[in-house]
Order: C-alpha cells, then structure tokens, then sequence
C-alpha cells in the first residue's frame, strides 16, 4: 500500500485536502501453479471544507479504479465515483445537529469470488461466485447530539441502499 495526503488552508475558513491511494496485493498457492490471484486499487481523493460562525460544511469526491482477477478464471475492472458531503450546525455549545451523505463500495473478496469449492467440514461447502459485482451503498442521515456533563446523548434518523448486495448464501 501506498498513501500520500495533502492539507492547505485557502483562507481562514476554508481548507482543502487531496490525496492519492494505492494498493497492490498478490496471492499465490505453493502446491498449485494454477492459483494465482492479484489486485490493485487507485484512488484520487479530494475535499473542501467551510467553517462559518456555527456551521461546518464539508464536501469530497473520491475517484477509485480497480482491478481484480484469478490466472484463467476470471478479470473484474470497476471504476466508481464516491462523492461525500457533511453539513454540521451547532445549535449551542452543548448540542449539534448533522446531515450527512456519503456514496461507498465494497469488493468481493478472494473467498467471494472464487469459484473452486472448499470442504471446511462435513457440513460447510464454500464456493465463491467469480461474477459478482462490486456492492455499492448509499448512507443519508440526519444526527443530534447533546453533551450532559461527562455523558453524550445523541440518536439518528438514517436511510441506507445498497446495490449489487453481496450475501452468503446457506441452506
């Protein structure tokens, strides 16, 4: 893996901060020349922030290509958007108010995707799906919060959509 972030204040009030990611990681079986999986993730990642008076506002966009494939199996290539926004409104000095939204991806793993069977015991079979997609989510939330001496209280109303949703299947 490979990280580099950069942080500049524009202004007294607005902050921006970009970065780049990038991740390699190779698999191999030493009793099998046939099992050979590889992956690698690039991310491009930027974010304004506003302080205002009792407001904060934030916003970023992460752009991720990635691929992953098993040696005469299977190839996936993803490219995805990730944008984000948060906006914070403290209502006193003991008690916020946020909305939040942000846009993720999970990608099968190895496990998830491969597809030779293994026995782990007489009744477990695991068999990975080399189709599958990666499972995008969607989160939307709105959250308050209030500090009550030592302790915090804070409940959330939130909205939550995932695509392609990756799940074991059991039977």
């Amino acid at each position: 893996s490979f990280k580099i972030d950069y942080t500049s204040p524009i202004s007294d009030k607005l902050k921006f901060d970009a970065g780049a990611k990038a991740k390699f990681q190779y698999l191999q079986d030493r009793q099998s020349d046939a099992f050979k999986y590889d992956e690698s993730i690039f991310a491009l990642y930027g974010a304004l922030t506003y302080n205002f008076s009792k407001y904060t506002f934030s916003t970023g966009l992460r752009a991720e290509r990635s691929t992953s494939g098993l040696t005469n199996s299977f190839n996936n290539n993803v490219f995805a958007l990730l944008p984000n926004a948060t906006l914070n409104y403290r209502l006193s000095s003991k008690q916020n108010i946020k909305l939040s939204y942000s846009r993720t991806v999970y990608r099968p793993n190895i496990y998830e995707l491969n597809p030779y069977t293994s026995v782990n015991d007489p009744f477990s079979i695991q068999s990975g799906n080399p189709d599958l997609k990666p499972e995008f989510r969607q989160n939307l939330s709105i959250d308050y919060s209030k500090t009550l001496g030592d302790n915090y209280f804070s409940f959330q109303l939130f909205y939550k959509k995932s695509s392609n949703a990756i799940s074991n299947y059991t039977f």
